[in-house]
């Protein structure tokens, strides 16, 4: 594994609520401009997640972020000739007929893209990748309860003999959610803030950040540490992007995304 010394080093100090120095699309020019090819394909899967959202606001009629690697003519086109992106993006797009199909079951491909990068990932992706699938759950398990919606109907994608699902599931019938162990800091923060949206959403950026900063403390000059900072990067973006209305749409697109 490579050291990067000089662009670890070059990395400002970043913080939730705080305007960073170094913008997204900045960090990645200078990434290119000194990490090996291979770990420049490591951001770039990771961007794989932000290009899936991509497609949702696409579909939805709305502006792309900053954070993918595709624009929206570049996304289109990929879509047409079925080259750029994983297979199982061209499978879900085939099994559906319009725009309005695949929104309606978006959950669906973020299942496949969390089963297929999972399990063809390893180190920092992979462990992110599992954090992210797994906070995800348990928010739908809280949301479902709330809600008074049915967890097996809002899990039909996922398999219903992965442990965190049998365990969500296990509470079907059971007056209030109570989170697995290992997210009941996420339980605090969601009897806290669940019925204010922009709230919610800043106390989950804030969690966030914590917990994959966490997954990467003891790395030093690392492609891990790098590949931390550039998500945590994003984090801190979505929160200086934030007003009431995004707030609103954020949170419930989160829902929709583990539906």
């Amino acid at each position: 594994m490579s050291n990067y010394y000089f662009p670890v080093s070059s990395l400002p100090r970043i913080s939730v609520g705080e305007a960073p120095d170094l913008s997204f699309t900045e960090l990645i020019n200078l990434l290119k401009e000194n990490l090996l090819p291979s770990d420049l394909q490591k951001c770039h899967r990771l961007r794989t997640f932000y290009v899936l959202e991509d497609l949702r606001a696409m579909w939805s009629g709305l502006p792309l972020s900053a954070w993918g690697y595709y624009t929206r003519t570049e996304l289109e086109e990929s879509l047409v000739m079925g080259e750029g992106l994983p297979d199982y993006v061209y499978d879900f797009v085939r099994q559906h007929d319009s725009d309005a199909d695949c929104l309606a079951h978006f959950s669906q491909l973020m299942h496949k893209y969390f089963e297929y990068e999972i399990e063809d990932s390893e180190g920092f992706i992979h462990d992110y990748l599992c954090f992210e699938r797994e906070w995800r759950l348990v928010m739908l398990g809280y949301r479902a309860k709330l809600l008074k919606r049915d967890v097996a109907t809002e899990l039909q994608y996922e398999d219903p003999h992965d442990e965190l699902v049998v365990q969500i599931m296990a509470q079907k019938d059971a007056p209030t959610f109570v989170p697995p162990s290992g997210f009941e800091d996420l339980g605090i923060l969601f009897e806290e803030n669940h019925d204010a949206p922009l709230e919610m959403q800043k106390a989950l950026c804030v969690y966030r950040f914590k917990r994959i900063h966490d997954l990467t403390e003891s790395e030093v000059f690392s492609i891990e540490k790098i590949l931390s900072y550039m998500v945590r990067l994003v984090i801190v973006e979505q929160w200086q992007g934030l007003d009431q209305d995004q707030g609103l749409k954020i949170i419930d697109s989160i829902m929709k995304e583990v539906r």
